[in-house]
């Protein structure tokens, strides 16, 4: 097969006591002359394998690299999604730290191998070259044109390998992640037009009973889903934080407010006195974009619900229109009984909500029959469906017909089956703000709420 044309466009940066900065326009885009519609997906898996410690793994390396003698080669793992029509273009782009005389080639290969347990002595074989490099002399962005292994949707699985004995080393989707290896892909649709962000709703409470012990918490099969990646929740892989006053209801939102560590993320809200600024956190994983069609898993314990600040988990497109709201408003008092709910949102830059549907979450549900506590949750993101499971069971879905109902003919289709990628997003609403009274003032004891993450899988179809 004719091996395709590389091209590196080395990119200047700046040295600190931070480490390497890039400069501000020398993102991959603009340092590879990428077209503007292509769509970017994160490795979903990475690792180096070595001839000189051929049963030892690698993948939890910041480093991956090629070299010839010894071997050193590097596998690299995507999870296409959401094409339309032809691939007009991929294009493999990884980081180099340290430059080659002689860069490596790129290689299509066989999947079934994991990050975590791939060695060399028992790496899969590369099957297809796709194209080479020459001289890499500086550190910066590397591309290859990889078209011919991208055919639509699905997995990706390439290998890095050298034809000299002068190492080039890169960065590896555990090191840096704005410099993890991604794969560019343009179809032959028209790019999405980005509405921006839309203000969030707020909510209000009172005070609940202390929470429960921990309840260990089952799971819904997932023989008709395949695992795309798994958080590590022990360190901050690349989450984005929204800073600053939160308009809807005037707490403060800073990155202060999230913690990583071998007991999973934990989010707190929080204020010093009753009339104290209230302090939440806003963390989205951008870093990971999922597919058009998807389920999530997570192990997640709530404390000190109803205190005024509510726990929520979404979902948002990468670009595009749209909300999915796993849950939220948990823990208020609407009316006379506790509530928590699942959403879906068609949305607009003005008005925000365009349409709306939602089923409540009874506590009677829940292991425990509290919302306090430690659930598992599972939501599943199924053409024309979006199904919700806690403790093993299912609570509720919206479908097509019900959304556009409530909405208007067409507005699923428009909003949840265009092909776009998705991120899941953690936050805290807080009920006591301008526009925001939906069940009375916060009360004067409260301090502190946490949400505390512990897992957090995500599955493709299979």
């Amino acid at each position: 097969m004719r091996g395709a044309r590389v091209s590196l466009l080395a990119m200047l940066w700046a040295l600190s006591s931070c480490g390497i900065e890039p400069a501000p326009e020398e993102d991959p885009v603009t340092a590879l002359n990428l077209e503007l519609n292509a769509q970017p997906f994160l490795a979903v898996a990475d690792a180096e394998v070595r001839e000189a410690s051929p049963r030892t793994n690698f993948g939890g390396s910041t480093v991956i690299a090629a070299d010839g003698a010894p071997l050193r080669l590097t596998y690299l793992r995507f999870a296409v999604s959401g094409v339309r029509g032809a691939v007009r273009k991929a294009v493999l782009a990884v980081y180099v730290t340290d430059p080659s005389n002689d860069g490596p080639e790129a290689w299509s290969t066989a999947g079934g191998w994991s990050e975590r347990t791939l060695t060399f002595a028992d790496r899969p074989w590369a099957t297809t070259r796709l194209g080479d490099s020459a001289k890499v002399a500086a550190r910066g962005w590397l591309s290859f044109d990889v078209t011919s292994a991208v055919t639509g949707s699905g997995e990706v699985n390439l290998v890095l390998k050298a034809d000299s004995n002068d190492a080039v080393e890169l960065v590896s989707r555990e090191g840096d992640p704005r410099f993890a290896p991604r794969l560019y892909v343009t179809d032959s649709a028209p790019a999405p037009v980005d509405a921006g962000a839309p203000p969030e709703p707020a909510d209000a409470g009172a005070p609940p009973p202390p929470p429960p012990p921990p309840v260990d918490a089952g799971t819904p099969a997932t023989s008709d889903w395949v695992q795309l990646f798994a958080y590590d929740l022990s360190r901050d892989e690349g989450w984005s934080y929204s800073t600053g006053v939160r308009t809807t209801d005037q707490s403060y939102n800073r990155k202060e407010q999230v913690d990583f560590g071998t007991s999973g993320m934990v989010i707190t809200a929080e204020r010093a006195t009753q009339t104290a600024t209230i302090y939440s956190a806003d963390a989205m994983a951008r870093f990971h974009p999922l597919p058009d069609h998807f389920a999530m898993e997570a192990d997640i314990t709530l404390d000190t619900l109803g205190s005024g600040m509510f726990p929520a988990w979404w979902f948002r497109p990468i670009s595009g229109q749209g909300e999915l709201d796993a849950w939220e408003y948990c823990g208020a008092y609407l009316g006379t009984s506790k509530e928590m709910k699942s959403t879906i949102i068609k949305t607009g830059s003005s008005p925000y909500n365009l349409g709306s549907k939602a089923f409540g979450i009874p506590q009677s549900l829940m292991a425990g029959a509290r919302f306090e506590g430690l659930h598992r949750w599972r939501y599943e993101k199924t053409p024309g469906a979006a199904t919700l499971f806690v403790d093993g069971q299912k609570v509720g879905e919206i479908t097509r017909a019900q959304f556009d109902a409530a909405s208007s003919a067409g507005s699923w289709d428009s909003q949840f089956e265009a092909g776009q990628q998705w991120y899941t997003r953690l936050t805290y609403q807080v009920g006591d703000g301008a526009n925001a009274h939906l069940a009375g003032p916060i009360p004067a004891a409260w301090r502190q709420s946490t949400m505390r993450i512990s897992r957090l899988v995500a599955y493709r179809p299979r």
